[in-house]
């Protein structure tokens, strides 16, 4: 049992201390060219920058999992959801309040 600790607090210090690797980086950085996107309303942009998000939280879910817990996940994978729906429907509004908390939750999942 104390093993099976040891190692869990080891690997989840590794991923903190490398977020490069844990996909905080990547996150952030799309965020930010969807939030200049939907501010100019380029919903083609959005578009394309949503499915690389999605595609990017695909690859990292289980990192993600790992960092936070179950709430915070579940939730993320909802507002992606609500954000893909708010951009193919052109709903400026909702696009960025899906931004903003996708955004809100990364930085509690990231914040250790």
């Amino acid at each position: 049992m104390f093993k099976k600790c040891v190692i869990v607090f080891i690997s989840t210090f590794f991923l903190i201390g490398c977020s490069n690797i844990t996909g905080k980086e990547s996150f952030f950085e799309n965020i930010e060219a969807m939030e200049i996107a939907a501010q100019e309303e380029n919903w083609s942009s959005l578009h394309t920058l949503s499915k690389d998000f999605d595609d990017l939280y695909k690859t990292q879910e289980w990192k993600v999992q790992l960092l936070g817990d179950e709430s915070e996940y579940e939730t993320l994978q909802e507002s992606i959801a609500h954000l893909t729906i708010a951009i193919e429907a052109q709903d400026s509004l909702q696009t960025k309040l899906e931004l903003s908390t996708i955004k809100t939750l990364l930085q509690f999942i990231y914040s250790l």
